[in-house]
């Protein structure tokens, strides 16, 4: 299984505003990406019932915070709410072949719980939470193919 680096850490908030209004004050924040996505299928293509998130992704120079608000629909995120309410949700690993992944973890006994794709990349959610204390989620980026350039 070839990793890459970590990605990501992924964090719950009730209220992304507002964390990233507290986050800009405490580090000088200046560049913050926001979406909101509908979640309608699984990496494989099942159908699942639609929810929404808002993802607010704030770069520093090695690793990137991911702040996840639920906005509606009945989410994987639900019971982490219920129990943690906010907080460190996952750390992402960036992947190569995350289908490779999936096979390794599912050979150690690990299952992927949520997978799915965004802007073209594929990510999965392992149930690692009773063997590591977090969730791990695996992402393989899209990989854009670069036109050579025949002019140097």
């Amino acid at each position: 299984m070839k990793i890459n680096r970590i990605d990501h850490i992924g964090i719950i908030v009730k209220d992304a505003e507002k964390s990233i209004a507290r986050l800009k004050e405490l580090f000088g924040i200046e560049k913050v990406s926001i979406i909101d996505w509908t979640v309608k299928k699984e990496l494989d293509g099942t159908p699942i019932e639609p929810y929404t998130l808002r993802m607010a992704f704030i770069p520093f120079e090695n690793i990137t915070i991911e702040l996840m608000q639920v906005l509606d629909g009945k989410t994987i995120y639900d019971e982490f709410q219920g129990i943690n309410g906010e907080g460190i949700h996952h750390v992402c690993v960036n992947c190569e072949d995350i289908d490779e992944v999936m096979e390794e973890a599912e050979k150690l006994g690990i299952k992927a719980f949520d997978t799915g794709k965004i802007a073209g990349s594929a990510f999965a959610y392992l149930n690692t939470q009773d063997q590591v204390g977090f969730l791990v989620e695996f992402l393989q980026t899209r990989m854009r193919k670069r036109k050579k350039n025949k002019n140097y």
